[in-house]
């Protein structure tokens, strides 16, 4: 069975991501993600994504219905320190999480793909990056997802 929520349920949950992961920032690595987002980080760190391409500085989301997006009129920019080739990504809430297990932190984990058919939740022109270039992130959209074998 795959378990649904109601589009209500996922408003409310939604108003609730945007308070946890204002501020927060995406990482993104190469390879596969890890089984869950309380396992470390695994893979090359390639790059952060935040507000300008500033280091540090948190991103801003907004809650639109049962969606989590980014406001048009924010810049986010990926700043890749290593030159790779995408795999998944971790939003984390606050941009001093070490990337070690954790119980305790929010996290968000997703896979990257070119291809919008292939199942993955961050869609890309290109997986590669090259070292001292950024990337504009464009558009995001994030919701509360089916869950299979629930």
């Amino acid at each position: 069975m795959t378990l649904q929520v109601s589009t209500e349920t996922k408003v409310a949950v939604i108003a609730a991501l945007k308070e946890v992961f204002d501020g927060g920032v995406i990482r993104i690595f190469t390879g596969s993600p890890p089984d869950t987002a309380d396992d470390a980080e695994i893979g090359t760190l390639l790059g952060v994504i935040t507000k300008n391409g500033a280091a540090g500085v948190g991103l801003d989301f907004v809650a639109q219905g049962p969606y989590l997006i980014k406001d048009l009129f924010d810049s986010w920019m990926l700043t890749a320190d290593v030159t790779g080739s995408m795999g998944w990504w971790r939003l984390v809430k606050d941009p001093a999480d070490t990337g070690s297990q954790s119980f305790n932190a929010a996290r968000i984990d997703g896979t990257i793909s070119t291809d919008p058919g292939s199942g993955a939740e961050f869609i890309v022109d290109a997986l590669g990056v090259t070292a001292g270039l950024q990337y504009s992130i464009d558009a995001f959209t994030y919701t509360i997802p089916p869950v299979v074998g629930a």
